[in-house]
């Protein structure tokens, strides 16, 4: 029978969501700081960025063509409290490492200090616009990591295009964040993380090989419409972070 001869793994790294297209309200500027902004926090330094971007895992993984593409970045910095001390920091501008496909680099002005946790999120300004237009509970400077990144929410309810032609193409949103950083003239090495795409991925694998085997479609069925970009809990890997609601 042919449904077992097929085994479906489903590595839910989040739940399934996707998102509508929201205008960025402000511009920035090449190094990544919105610009228009009266905060002065001192000091700021250029610090280079290598973002490790998800790929295939084994030799019979295929990845979309498109499904590793980022189109911009913004840089989210939190306080020993784990307090949000900055304005966002987006870069649009990334370069794809001679050596490594799978390595993108972008630079961006941090201000000089500590912070517990830098927080990378790739083709996720438009949901971030959006959360900070929530008249009841705005993300600003003073909200907690757990509180902002569980406003980051996408949804779609007709499903994530994977066509980069078509007109409802727009790139996956990622998250990714580093630990520990004290940014000042002694960092010269630069950050790096690795991102993780917040929308599942499902591979459809068989179990024998067999050369006639030619599978045209899958479908799936009841997925979220809603979810969040970041995870909210610390055992991610586990368990899914579900939108509050």
């Amino acid at each position: 029978m042919f449904m077992k001869s097929v085994r479906i793994n489903i590595k839910l790294l989040f739940c399934l969501v996707l998102l509508p297209i929201f205008a960025w309200v402000g511009c920035s500027d090449d190094l990544g700081r919105k610009s228009g902004s009266k905060q002065n926090l001192g000091k700021e330094h250029i610090i280079s960025f290598s973002v490790q971007i998800p790929t295939a895992t084994s030799a019979q993984e295929q990845l979309l063509s498109h499904e590793s593409d980022i189109s911009e970045v913004i840089l989210l910095l939190f306080d020993k409290d784990e307090k949000y001390v900055y304005q966002p920091i987006s870069s649009h501008t990334l370069y794809t490492d001679a050596s490594n496909s799978s390595i993108k680099t972008f630079e961006a002005k941090i201000p000089e200090g500590s912070y517990s946790s830098v927080v990378l999120l790739a083709n996720a300004e438009a949901s971030f616009i959006k959360a900070t237009s929530d008249q009841d509970n705005p993300i600003k400077p003073g909200i907690s990591k757990a509180d902002l990144l569980s406003k980051l929410e996408v949804i779609q309810a007709l499903g994530w295009s994977v066509d980069s032609s078509a007109d409802n193409y727009k790139p996956m949103p990622m998250w990714g964040e580093v630990s520990s950083v004290v940014v000042n003239s002694s960092l010269t090495d630069g950050i790096s993380l690795t991102l993780v795409r917040m929308l599942a991925r499902i591979d459809v694998i068989s179990r024998i090989k067999q050369t006639n085997l030619n599978l045209k479609e899958v479908y799936l069925y009841n997925s979220n419409d809603r979810g969040v970009i970041a995870p909210t809990i610390d055992n991610w890997e586990v368990e899914p972070s579900v939108p509050y609601g």
